[in-house]
C-alpha cells in the first residue's frame, strides 16, 4: 500500500534525478566545447607568433652569412661578428620556445577533442646526426642547446672585446 501511495512519489525523484543528470552533461560538454575553442584560438595565436619569430630567426641568419662574408673580407671586428651569432643563436631559441608551446598547445586542444596525437611534434626542429652515437648524446645536446650557444657567443664576445683592448 505505501508502495503504490509513493509510486508517484518516486517516479517524480527519479525523472529530478535524470533532469538533473541531463543538465550535468550537458554542462561539461559546454565546458568541454568552450576549453576547445578557448585552445583553438590559443594555437592559433600561437602559431602567427611562431611564424612571425620564424621570420625573425631568418632574418638573423641572413644578417649572421653576411657578416660572415664580411669578416672574411676584413670589413668586420671579430667581437661584431660574435655578437651577430649570439643574436641570430638567441632568436632561433625563441623560434624554437615558441614552436615548442605550439606543440603542446596543440596537443591539449587534440587531447580535448578526443583525438588521438601520435604524431612528430615538430619536424622542423634540428635533429641529431645520424652519425650520432648515444654514448654522447649528453655533450650532443649541451651543443645544440641555444641557450648554451648563445652563452658560449657571448663569453666569444667578451674574450674577443678583451684580446682587442688588450693589444692596444
Amino acid at each position: 500500500l505505501i508502495s503504490l501511495c509513493l509510486r508517484q512519489t518516486l517516479v517524480d525523484a527519479a525523472s529530478a534525478n535524470l533532469e538533473s543528470a541531463k543538465w550535468k552533461a550537458s554542462h561539461e560538454i559546454l565546458n568541454t566545447a568552450f576549453d576547445a575553442e578557448s585552445l583553438f584560438y590559443q594555437l592559433k595565436a600561437q602559431e602567427l607568433l611562431s611564424g612571425i619569430l620564424q621570420g625573425r630567426c631568418e632574418s638573423a641568419d641572413s644578417i649572421r652569412q653576411m657578416e660572415e662574408e664580411r669578416f672574411t673580407e676584413g670589413g668586420v671586428l671579430p667581437g661584431e661578428l660574435v655578437a651577430t651569432k649570439m643574436k641570430c643563436g638567441l632568436e632561433k631559441e625563441e623560434w624554437l620556445l615558441a614552436r615548442a608551446q605550439e606543440a603542446m598547445i596543440r596537443k591539449s586542444f587534440e587531447t580535448t577533442l578526443g583525438i588521438s596525437c601520435g604524431y612528430l611534434l615538430d619536424d622542423q626542429l634540428p635533429f641529431p646526426d645520424d652519425e650520432a652515437c648515444p654514448a654522447n648524446f649528453d655533450a650532443l645536446i649541451i651543443d645544440a642547446r641555444a641557450d648554451v650557444q648563445a652563452l658560449r657567443w657571448k663569453l666569444e664576445s667578451l674574450v674577443c672585446v678583451h684580446t682587442t683592448s688588450s693589444a692596444r
